[in-house]
């Protein structure tokens, strides 16, 4: 995992999508590397889907980058 860069949600386009079925990345402790929400951002005329890395009581919200392993981080 490396952070490529930080982003506000202020400045993008966001819509609000439910997820339909539990993802196998959910844990029964609730705790994880690539949680879902419900959050979806548009970037460069694609919608992308914010995930969460929740360990312990600290979360970051994050955006898969272009690269296997890449993050663009999510600041609000």
């Amino acid at each position: 995992m490396s952070i490529v860069s930080r982003i506000s949600l202020s400045d993008l386009e966001l819509s609000d999508r439910r997820i339909t079925s539990l993802p196998s990345s959910r844990t029964r402790t609730g705790y994880g590397r690539r949680l879902p929400t419900c959050q979806m951002v548009r970037i460069n005329r694609r919608w992308r889907r914010v995930y969460v890395c929740l360990w312990s009581n600290s979360g970051t919200c994050y955006i898969d980058g272009a690269r296997r392993g890449e993050w663009i981080v999510v600041d609000d």
